[in-house]
């Protein structure tokens, strides 16, 4: 009888003594399976990772590294997350160029220029290459700057359009943001380039989803070519399908968040 006590308390100790290992490594497996999704594509499942690694270690500057960049070149509009795990990166990894780098990109979007000249600055004297091309260059007397075009519509509002379930009918209100942008186009900001991103949910084949992505872009282009936005070259097209999600296509509400056409204004 003893001697079944003891070893009933030794497996206990012995399985007490895995699982805290395993929990100590739990953070950076997280870390590396969002390293692998995001290498397959698989974008919400790895923004998911990242956001588990961080929840068991709120010190592992890389994964905020990893989340804020792969938020931000998912949907710009959500650049002040991004900015924020970003700035967390850097509070925890001063040294880290990439994310000084990153967040420079992110300024830039934001329309805080000086800001974004600053962390440029100082990823460049952290030996970050890209950083130091951009510096280097002639015309990055002013680094090409993101512009939120959401920013300058009245009223302000996210430049996200949404489509219902295998659509690429533009809506009305749609249509007031979408002529409210070609007068700011026309007018206050002629130098603006515009990119069009198209989106879809997971429902379908991969095929179909990236020709439903490529026409709703091509509807928005269409529209803002008809009141007047030209050259046509302006207004450049991409289209990802289902491969870049704004939120998970587990329920129709997320769905409808991921059909969608995205707008980024980029100018020198």
């Amino acid at each position: 009888m003893k001697a079944n006590v003891i070893h009933i308390i030794l497996a206990v100790m012995i399985a007490c003594l895995v699982g805290a290992e395993a929990g100590a490594q739990s953070a950076e497996s997280w870390y590396e399976k969002g390293t692998a999704d995001e290498y397959s594509m698989k974008y919400d499942s790895a923004l998911r990772a990242y956001s588990e690694a961080i929840r068991l270690n709120p010190s592992l500057a890389q994964a905020y590294l990893k989340r804020g960049v792969l938020t931000f070149s998912l949907s710009p509009s959500l650049s002040v997350e991004a900015f924020g795990d970003l700035s967390r990166a850097i509070e925890l990894d001063p040294d880290n160029g990439e994310a000084w780098y990153q967040r420079a990109k992110v300024s830039f979007f934001m329309l805080n220029n000086e800001a974004g000249r600053r962390d440029m600055t100082k990823a460049a004297g952290l030996g970050h290459e890209g950083a130091r091309v951009c510096l280097r260059s002639p015309s990055a007397a002013v680094v090409p700057a993101y512009v939120d075009l959401g920013y300058h519509i009245s009223p302000r509002r996210e430049a996200i359009l949404f489509f219902d379930f295998d659509s690429t009918h533009i809506d009305e209100q749609a249509r007031q943001f979408l002529d409210a942008l070609a007068g700011l186009l026309l007018t206050d900001q002629p130098g603006i380039r515009v990119y069009i991103a198209g989106h879809t949910d997971n429902r379908g084949s991969e095929e179909y989803n990236q020709d439903l992505s490529m026409r709703r872009a091509q509807a928005v282009r269409s529209y803002l070519t008809e009141r007047g936005v030209t050259p046509a070259d302006r207004l450049v097209l991409r289209y990802y399908g289902a491969t870049r999600p704004l939120a998970s296509n587990g329920s129709s509400e997320g769905r409808a968040k991921n059909r969608r056409v995205e707008l980024i204004g980029i100018k020198r």
